[in-house]
């Protein structure tokens, strides 16, 4: 599912894959249809470089 998002990101979003960190949840499917309903979230990559940054200083270091 991460790389069909990041194929369609141009397309349902202003932005492009390379520039952002994104994540999708699977919210509903529709066997009779074939189809999946997705949460999709997305962050900018230089957002979270500054978020990151200002944790830094703070002397926070976050874990993933």
């Amino acid at each position: 599912m991460h790389q069909v998002l990041a194929f369609e990101m141009d397309r349902q979003t202003p932005f492009r894959a390379d520039d952002v960190h994104h994540a999708g949840e699977v919210v509903d499917r529709d066997s009779d249809q074939q189809r999946l309903s997705v949460d999709l979230t997305v962050l900018p990559k230089q957002r979270l470089g500054d978020l990151l940054e200002n944790l830094a200083a703070a002397g926070v270091r976050p874990s993933l």
